[in-house]
């Protein structure tokens, strides 16, 4: 029976505070901020945190983004790049209504795909964009719908990846009138974003069915992977691909997960909140399953993961960081923060490290930032 080890609290509340005054909060000194962290004058509603996005970038800089929470402004998204030492360095504030990817970084360009509807949801703009560290736009290819004749489905958003070869490999939900579901795959060369190298839509067809939805891709460079959900019957399924879009196998699950992550230690780790793990090896063999309920995962490297998980309770939420070694049995875990209700994202920069970053709302008027950097052992590392 595996035997959990023991939580690490962090010290009282008062530490806590000092840490979070002189040592961990980075908030913006940047103009447009009140913009940003409050869309109006009067009280709508917060940005909150982006809890599953999280860009490194080769610079040992790092992207992450938050989102509204008001229905007057839902879906306005703003990306924010920090460096190493959590110095905010620009922003870039989108006003559309959109549902990003989570974006790829090649040759010093990040690569995304979003998909851009009205308020009534009738109208629709699904589109590659390439975009500067910043989020500041250098090209984009335009409408894809129109070469690919779909139609985009509900709230799903896009997802992107690249492979080795550099080709990027988009995925969206599509819908023929209002029944049939599909997952439409494609392939770009960077610099050609208008032009698909191929199209494959024939796999995901879902006939007479409306509720299948893509969840994630992943990749481990040659290869790629798709996950969906069918809300009708809470299943999902898995698919493998070659770089050219044909399916190499795919595995039904008994229930559906919201993530995917490809880890170098040869596995493929389905993962959901409060719902467990599944992980597989690259044949699509069953190796294990567990319980723990993260809701981040990162690999460090072969020798195991680090695992981001919020428990909550009526007097508010506990961050809880867990490392796993690479069989995914847990070693040791960390709480952060001071048991309010917050978000978090947990990433990895390229140097190895690991960052924490956490929202806090201070006085129900605002949202600060909070961030950690950590080492795999789950230590403190000063900046």
């Amino acid at each position: 029976m595996i035997r959990f080890l023991k939580h690490i609290a962090l010290p009282s509340a008062l530490v806590f505070l000092g840490l979070f005054q002189f040592s961990c909060r980075k908030t913006y000194s940047d103009p447009k901020v009140p913009d940003v962290f409050n869309l109006s004058p009067v009280k709508t509603g917060y940005m909150e945190l982006n809890t599953s996005y999280f860009l490194p970038l080769p610079d040992n800089t790092f992207l992450i983004s938050v989102k509204s929470t008001s229905w007057t402004y839902l879906d306005k998204e703003v990306f924010l790049h920090y460096d190493a030492n959590f110095n905010f360095i620009d922003s870039t504030y989108f006003s559309e209504d959109l549902f990003f990817g989570n974006g790829v970084e090649s040759n010093g360009s990040i690569f995304n795909v979003f998909l851009q509807t009205n308020y009534e949801r009738t109208k629709y703009n699904y589109t590659l964009l390439e975009t500067d560290y910043n989020y500041k736009k250098k090209d984009q290819s335009g409408n894809l719908l129109d070469s690919f004749q779909i139609q985009p489905y509900k709230y799903n958003a896009p997802k992107i990846v690249q492979l080795q070869n550099g080709t990027l490999v988009t995925a969206i939900t599509s819908q023929v009138n209002g029944k049939d579901v599909s997952i439409v795959l494609a392939a770009f060369n960077q610099g050609l974003h208008s032009k698909p190298v191929w199209k494959n839509d024939s796999v995901y067809s879902v006939n007479a069915v409306n509720g299948t939805n893509l969840v994630d891709m992943g990749s481990d460079g040659n290869k790629f992977y798709v996950l969906t959900k069918d809300h009708s019957n809470s299943k999902g399924v898995l698919r493998k691909h070659d770089e050219n879009g044909n399916l190499i196998w795919k595995r039904e699950l008994q229930n559906f997960y919201d993530k995917l992550i490809l880890v170098q230690n040869e596995m493929v780790v389905l993962y959901k909140n409060y719902s467990g793990m599944l992980y597989y090896d690259k044949e699509g063999n069953l190796l294990g399953s567990n319980s723990y309920k993260d809701y981040n995962l990162v690999s460090n490297s072969n020798a195991g993961f680090l695992g981001l998980n919020m428990v909550g309770n009526q007097w508010g939420q506990t961050t809880t960081i867990t490392k796993y070694n690479s069989n995914l049995v847990p070693v040791k875990s960390r709480d952060f923060g001071d048991g309010q209700f917050h978000y978090s994202v947990l990433g990895k920069l390229h140097d190895g490290t690991f960052v924490l970053v956490m929202s806090m709302r201070i006085q129900d008027l605002d949202e600060k930032l909070v961030f950690y950097k950590l080492d795999a052992d789950l230590n403190y590392i000063n900046r």
